[in-house]
């Protein structure tokens, strides 16, 4: 009996056991929430079943898209062959347009199968959140099926692999977040105004060369929390050697900090709410920025021209970092060997949010190099290195990496200062910004455990930051059992 092409709804994912788990459960759950409805060997099929008559009949009157995962392992692999061939054979008796999406997931051969020349692959070796923006573009464009309402796929996939004694419990736990607070900040920022932008630019460059407070430059502006900057001399002929042209600031707009960040600053005309808000932020960051390459650490680009910073490791030393955990003294390396002749460095970008509350927001990130400083040049090669690395560390250990890092830009593991103004400091807790929450739930054994990655590269960097607002503990505590959640699972952690 032939179907109708409304009543195929079903995206179906072939991908190769075990090589390929990671990735088919991460693309399942992605498509999930996206409304589609899914069907994933890796999830449905549990042991005892005649699975192949479920996926002929799946196929034949069912399946909307058959999303081919292609990979070195799944074009060697028997049943994903038949898979395979069962599909072109269903496509061509019904006469499905596209009805094949194969997905590049290694840098396969286009060859390595026959009929796979013919179909163009949508690419995911280089970024699965690239690949996945081009799957959904593909299938919103041919109409696949959507549900309105869809169930959150982490918690359908959880009961699906863990005992039903791991629901969700009465206990207290405690949720370390990837927000540094930022104390009371000084209560004045000043916009320096020159009589043009070359006067601006001098001055800036000689705070820049002297390097003892932060500050930024907008045309004629220079915005710091100085209330005071230092008058140029400037000498342009030999009849201004005994009397040279003082360049100063003709004017000092003062803006009101606590304002700022209330969003309770009003203007129509420059600086507009806008424009002070981005002033606030712009030389906050170049404080924590001046602040971290001062402690000594090291800079890698990445692709969005975000900077992460990172420690170096020497002569294959390894030093520890101390760092409070509760009320627990703890140490822990950043550094450390990766494949018998590199080196793998923990490290952090971060934004400056004010809202809503003043605080730097980190984002981990792992960085491999040849010599223990000098990032790898291939970004490839350091995304694929950055997936392996990373897949088998869990929420404790990215928690514990993150306080480090932050125990390591102090003297005494709890405190540490970055110069605002030629004499003031911004005093950072090393124990970032803790939310309680008085449900959990216990964490299975990380024997067997399988863990549904996002794609954490470069690529995901790119994407706008989402700028989180709640008013309270119990807020975050919804928002995090979301599973579109904007916040990183590997950003906040349970209490051990």
């Amino acid at each position: 009996m032939s179907t109708t092409h409304s009543e195929r709804r079903t995206v179906f994912i072939s991908h190769a056991l075990p090589e390929d788990n990671e990735f088919a459960l991460w693309l399942s759950i992605k498509l999930r929430n996206e409304g589609y409805d899914v069907w994933c060997e890796l999830e449905q099929v549990h042991g005892g079943e005649h699975f192949w008559k479920e996926i002929q009949l799946l196929l034949q009157s069912s399946v909307a898209k058959f999303v081919f995962v292609a990979s070195h392992a799944s074009v060697r692999k028997e049943g994903v062959r038949d898979e395979w061939d069962y599909a072109r054979s269903i496509a061509k008796e019904h006469q499905l347009k596209d009805f094949i999406i194969p997905l590049n997931l290694d840098g396969v051969s286009h060859n390595a199968i026959i009929g796979l020349p013919n179909l163009a692959m949508i690419q995911f070796q280089n970024s699965w959140a690239q690949g996945l923006r081009a799957l959904l573009a593909k299938l919103r464009k041919d109409d696949v099926p959507r549900n309105e309402h869809t169930p959150l796929s982490a918690a359908h996939w959880y009961q699906n692999k863990f005992a039903t004694s791991n629901n969700v419990l009465e206990k207290q736990e405690i949720l370390y977040s990837n927000w540094v607070g930022l104390p009371t900040l000084p209560s004045t920022l000043y916009l320096h105004e020159y009589a043009n932008d070359a006067q601006a630019k001098q001055v800036m460059s000689v705070i820049t060369a002297a390097n003892s407070f932060p500050a930024d430059r907008h045309d004629r502006y220079i915005i710091a929390f100085e209330p005071r900057l230092p008058d140029l001399h400037q000498r342009e002929t030999a009849a201004e050697l005994f009397a040279p042209t003082i360049v100063k600031a003709t004017n000092v707009i003062q803006l009101s900090v606590a304002q700022i960040c209330g969003r309770r600053y009003k203007s129509e005309v420059f600086p507009t709410k806008q424009d002070a808000s981005n002033f606030l932020v712009r030389v906050l960051h170049q404080a924590v920025h001046n602040f971290l390459v001062q402690r000594g650490l090291h800079t890698y680009e990445m692709a969005n021209k975000r900077l992460c910073y990172f420690r170096t490791r020497h002569e294959s030393t390894d030093p520890k970092f101390k760092y409070y955990y509760g009320s627990k003294l703890r140490s822990k390396q950043l550094t450390g060997v990766y494949l018998h002749d590199n080196v793998w460095h923990y490290g952090v970008s971060f934004n400056v949010r004010l809202h809503p509350h003043p605080s730097l927001s980190l984002k981990a990130h792992i960085v491999f190099s040849k010599d223990g400083a000098t990032p790898w040049d291939d970004k490839k090669a350091m995304q694929t290195a950055r997936r392996k690395k990373g897949k088998r560390m869990f929420n404790a250990e990215w928690r514990d990496l993150q306080l480090a890092f932050l125990g390591s830009l102090t003297d005494d593991a709890t405190t540490f200062g970055i110069p605002i103004t030629q004499t003031d400091y911004l005093w950072l807790s090393t124990t970032p910004i803790c939310f309680v929450s008085d449900k959990g739930y216990n964490d299975p054994e990380d024997q067997g455990r399988l863990i549904p990655l996002d794609d954490y590269d470069d690529a995901q960097e790119q994407e706008a930051d989402v700028h989180l607002e709640f008013d309270d503990a119990a807020a975050l505590s919804e928002l995090l059992a979301d599973d579109n959640s904007s916040l990183p699972s590997k950003a906040h952690h349970r209490e051990e």
